[in-house]
C-alpha cells in the first residue's frame, strides 16, 4: 500500500508516464508494479507505485475532449470542476467526485490531465488536494492511501503515443488530431 501523495505545490506534484499509464489501463485500471512519480523539479524525487491499486484517470480537457480520450477516463471540464457553490462556498461537484470514486476505495491513485498537463492538469490536482486535506476529510485519509497524480504531458502525447490503440483509447478521431 502506497502511502498517501497530497501534493501542495508545484514543486511536490508528482508526474506519471503515459507508458506507465498505459500498462496500468491494460492492467484493468489498476496499478501495476515497477512504477513510479516523478518530479519534475526535482529529479531524485521519486514514488515507487504499490500493484493492483485502482486507478482513475481524470481528463479536465473541456471542449478540446473530442477526437479522442483516455480509455475509461472521467471527463470532468476544469471549469466545472473547480466551480464553488455561491450559496455554500463548497466545491459541490468536487465533494461528488470524492463520495464517488475516492471513499469507495482505501487505496486510489487519481491522474489528472489536460491537453499538454500544463496548467488545468496540475491545478486541478492541486485542489483537489487542497480540499482532502481539509477536516471533512480527515477520516478519509486516515482510513485511505490515495495518490494525486498528473499524466506527464498530458493527451497531445497520449495521443501520439497511443492514439490509434483502440484497447487504451476510445473515439480517436485522428482527422482532429493529425
Amino acid at each position: 500500500m502506497t502511502k498517501s501523495i497530497l501534493p501542495t505545490s508545484l514543486n511536490n506534484l508528482k508526474y506519471l508516464k503515459a507508458e506507465d499509464l498505459y500498462k496500468c489501463i491494460l492492467n484493468e485500471h489498476k496499478t501495476i508494479a515497477g512504477i513510479k512519480g516523478y518530479s519534475l523539479y526535482n529529479v531524485d524525487s521519486t514514488l515507487d507505485i504499490d500493484a493492483n491499486e485502482p486507478i482513475v484517470v481524470v481528463d479536465v480537457r473541456g471542449e478540446d475532449f473530442i477526437g479522442g480520450h483516455i480509455k475509461g477516463c472521467v471527463n470532468f471540464p476544469y471549469q466545472d470542476f473547480r466551480r464553488v457553490n455561491p450559496d455554500t462556498g463548497i466545491h459541490d461537484q468536487i465533494d461528488s467526485f470524492i463520495k464517488k470514486y475516492l471513499e469507495q476505495n482505501e487505496n486510489v491513485t487519481i491522474v489528472f490531465h489536460c491537453a499538454m498537463s500544463q496548467q488545468r492538469g496540475p491545478s486541478a490536482a492541486l485542489l483537489l488536494s487542497r480540499i482532502l486535506q481539509e477536516t471533512k476529510y480527515q477520516q478519509l485519509l486516515e482510513k485511505s492511501n490515495i495518490n494525486i497524480m498528473v499524466l506527464y504531458k498530458g493527451f497531445i502525447n497520449w495521443q501520439q503515443e497511443y492514439g490509434k490503440d483502440k484497447a487504451v483509447t476510445e473515439d480517436y478521431n485522428s482527422f482532429v488530431w493529425g
